[in-house]
């Protein structure tokens, strides 16, 4: 599951203010992005997300731009 909840709380405050369309909204880590913890997911599951959440964060995990299904799909079996 994606935890939406800081990109909705942005559309929200700039609904509130009246700005809202007035930027895109990017759907990454940079901007709150990410999986949803809950109590399904193992400790050392979660131990494993946030360090490779980290590592996409500060450079050390490139993440290739994907941005059509082709592209995804030849990631994915590429095994990148």
């Amino acid at each position: 599951l994606w935890d939406w909840s800081t990109l909705l709380t942005k559309a929200l405050k700039q609904y509130e203010a009246g700005t809202m369309g007035t930027e895109s909204y990017y759907l990454d880590l940079d901007n709150g992005m990410g999986l949803l913890h809950t109590r399904h997911i193992p400790a050392g599951v979660w131990a494993a997300v946030e360090k490779a959440k980290a590592g996409i964060l500060n450079g050390s995990i490139e993440v290739p731009l994907t941005t059509t299904g082709t592209q995804v799909k030849d990631l994915i079996v590429s095994g990148k």
